[in-house]
């Protein structure tokens, strides 16, 4: 990435706002992350990574502080993100269909070995696949909290909602989850009322987490795109979009 700027923030009713460049550095890896997690489909990574920080930078005087940069970014990622699961539903999400799937329990150790790619990428269309099968809510408490680690508080003040409706969703997507991996496996499913991780849930969730990290490339790839877009959305001699 580029050097900051000198003066990365802006002042607006004594508040200090963040640089599109701050916010840019703090979260692109996160954004990149949580959009593969949350079942958007390599294709459409870019395009999506692009729409986000367009949003940012459109809206970063209504930035104000009560929250983390990167939990504000999370809000109008996930807002997104739930759009283009509607849309992929509409037309037939690729992942749903995927036939390209090993036994999860096989997977567990597929982390141990960085070069096992192929183990890995089929762990990740494993969670796509099973992620497709709860409604947007459940998916995004469950990501959250199973993938980003987040505390129920903290979803729960993303989503705008109470920690009680958030563990209910949490119980309820792990059950599903549970019930969806088993009917994958061919297996019969689980006991009704789980609300736990089972071990064969863990097994998927090990192998996926270390497959979609992003890369230079990817990133160098980003930057292009979005500093592109702005571009074309304030004109080339814009200072607000130093990237």
């Amino acid at each position: 990435m580029d050097a900051k700027p000198a003066n990365p923030g802006r002042v607006a009713g004594g508040k200090v706002h963040p640089s599109l460049q701050e916010v840019y550095d703090q979260t692109l890896p996160f954004v990149l992350r949580k959009a593969r997690r949350l079942g958007v489909g390599e294709s459409d990574i870019d395009d999506l990574a692009q729409e986000v920080f367009l949003a940012v930078f459109r809206r970063l005087h209504d930035f104000e502080g009560r929250s983390s940069v990167r939990t504000w970014v999370l809000g109008i990622l996930a807002r997104l993100v739930q759009n283009y699961r509607r849309g992929q539903r509409r037309k037939g999400n690729e992942h749903a269909q995927s036939k390209d799937v090993v036994d999860p329990e096989e997977l567990a150790d597929a982390r141990a070995d960085p070069s096992e790619f192929a183990s890995r990428a089929q762990a990740w269309r494993v969670l796509c696949t099973l992620l497709d099968q709860l409604t947007d809510d459940k998916a995004a408490v469950f990501v959250m909290a199973e993938l980003e680690g987040m505390t129920l508080r903290e979803i729960a003040a993303l989503m705008d909602t109470s920690i009680g409706t958030i563990a209910s969703r949490l119980r309820v997507a792990r059950t599903e989850f549970a019930h969806a991996l088993a009917r994958l496996r061919g297996l019969s499913e689980e006991p009704e009322d789980i609300g736990a991780l089972t071990p064969r849930v863990q097994a998927v969730l090990r192998a996926a987490r270390s497959f979609d990290d992003p890369s230079d490339a990817d990133e160098r790839r980003i930057h292009a795109r979005v500093l592109t877009a702005l571009t074309q959305e304030r004109g080339p001699t814009s200072s607000d979009h130093n990237l």
